[in-house]
């Protein structure tokens, strides 16, 4: 298991990209760390530290990014990292991202993420991957700003709309948007 260092400032945000951690609170970037292993295939919606992050820790990551801009700074870092277990993508519009959901083959995912930009419906495309059926290799679901009715107006308020197969980990922050990160573990059997 790699450590996550995580800085002092982490609510801004401004240094997980060059530390190589979500931005995402603290508490659920340990869990993620203690979780995640080297056979795990991650599907991740908004790119960043996180997806160093994943890449440093699973087998493959497909990364969806909606900024062509900020793109560039996840690709260099990416190549300066010398990770190269990743499928990126630049889809700048909503539609385009469920539409690459619907027809990407969802079953070998093991780590599901949900944290686009503000402005994208995150909900929609949570729901998009769920519709495609629940993949028995699926063991993680991460939402950051999991509380954000504008961007999970369809879970905001939900608990745990996975069912009792799943445990829930909330890890809130009184200054994060959306009250924090949320993750959905699948119980071991």
């Amino acid at each position: 298991m790699i450590e996550a260092k995580i800085p002092d400032n982490l609510f801004e945000g401004k240094e997980c990209l060059s530390y190589g951690i979500p931005w995402q609170t603290e508490g659920s970037i340990h869990k993620e760390n203690e979780t995640i292993n080297n056979e795990d295939v991650a599907f991740e919606l908004g790119t960043g530290g996180s997806t160093i992050f994943l890449a440093r820790r699973c087998k493959h990551v497909i990364a969806v990014e909606t900024s062509h801009e900020w793109s560039k700074d996840v690709v260099a870092a990416l190549d300066n990292d010398g990770l190269e277990n990743i499928t990126y993508k630049v889809l700048p519009n909503e539609e385009d991202i469920i539409s690459f959901i619907k027809d990407f083959d969802t079953s070998p995912i093991t780590i599901f993420s949900v944290d686009t930009q503000g402005g994208y419906g995150r909900s929609a495309m949570l729901d998009a991957f769920l519709s495609k059926g629940v993949s028995p290799n699926l063991k993680m679901i991460v939402l950051d700003n999991y509380g954000h009715e504008g961007l999970f107006p369809n879970h905001w308020d939900k608990d745990n709309f996975m069912g009792e197969d799943w445990d829930v980990f909330t890890y809130p922050h009184e200054r994060w948007a959306g009250n924090g990160t949320r993750l959905y573990i699948k119980k071991q059997k």
